[in-house]
């Protein structure tokens, strides 16, 4: 996985938990990162949106549970990224 992936990934993670960036930018964002994306990547990115979107779609007040996948997701960032650099 390309650096400049985990960096958007995780950064866009991060403001979308802070509130500092809305659903549809986070989209956007993840969007543009699709262009340049491996097969891996790509699935990662969207497995990403596909349970923030569910979350939300559950839940729209932000709650726990998108803290929880967005946690979980940033874990498996972390796993993905350290599994391609060994």
């Amino acid at each position: 996985m390309k650096m400049d992936h985990v960096d958007l990934l995780w950064e866009s993670l991060s403001q979308f938990e802070k509130n500092n960036l809305t659903f549809g930018d986070f989209l956007d964002r993840l969007g543009k990162s699709l262009e340049t994306a491996t097969v891996a990547e790509a699935k990662l990115i969207g497995e990403t949106t596909r349970e923030l979107d569910f979350a939300l779609t559950k839940c729209p007040t932000r709650t726990g549970n998108v803290r929880k996948i967005i946690s979980r997701l940033k874990s498996n960032l972390v796993s993905q990224f350290k599994s391609t650099t060994s």
